[in-house]
């Protein structure tokens, strides 16, 4: 759903099926230690929302509240979220050598800058060779709560709220955990290579 909006494809099958012989769009594919994602990936508490969300979609509320239920499931997850410290070297957009290091809530790694529906973390194109990483860095889960729901309003938060790297290639260390992509887990580990693949998919109908 994340890749349909971002591409304006119609959700439903029969309508999206119609622009099947239009013109393809070539994009660019994301990979965490070799493994292939398109959409958002990352750590931590964004990581915890996608794995809790999959376990959620078997509540009887969950056509209900559409994606909503997102929202819900990320509040329920910050409440008890730990900040974890995470190391990042990254090439940056003009082939440079960059180095971040900070402690926060997670970090996302996108291709689309929208996630979960209505989540907007940045601007984002998905064929320039260029993704974005994402860094929550709220001191407080108070203040990721009022983030998260900033966000999802379409409001812009502040660099002290959501750091925003952008790079061509990265390895992200932190304590041994799980990365998810596309909302499944891809990998668990203490390093994450993070590379990219450009305009290596091509997706029917994406030219609008």
């Amino acid at each position: 759903n994340d890749l349909a909006r971002a591409l304006k494809l119609p959700l439903a099958a029969n309508l999206a099926a119609r622009r099947a012989l239009w013109a393809p769009r070539p994009l660019d594919l994301l990979t965490v230690n070799g493994q292939r994602f398109i959409t958002t990936g990352g750590v931590g508490v964004p990581e915890a929302v996608a794995r809790n969300s999959n376990r959620a979609k078997g509540w009887a509320a969950a056509r209900l509240l559409g994606h909503r239920l997102y929202d819900c499931v990320a509040a329920r997850t910050i409440l008890s979220a730990k900040q974890r410290p995470v190391d990042i070297e990254y090439t940056d957009i003009d082939g440079n050598p960059r180095r971040a290091s900070t402690r926060c809530f997670g970090a996302l790694v996108t291709n689309v800058g929208q996630v979960a529906g209505n989540l907007r973390l940045c601007e984002s194109t998905f064929d320039d060779g260029v993704f974005e990483i994402c860094l929550l860095i709220d001191t407080s889960r108070a203040g990721l709560l009022s983030t998260l729901f900033a966000l999802s309003s379409g409001r812009r938060v502040g660099r002290e709220q959501l750091q925003i790297i952008q790079a061509r290639a990265a390895t992200i260390q932190t304590p041994r955990c799980s990365f998810f992509g596309d909302g499944e887990g891809l990998a668990i580990a203490e390093r994450f290579d993070v590379q990219i693949e450009h305009r290596a998919i091509a997706i029917a109908g994406g030219a609008a």
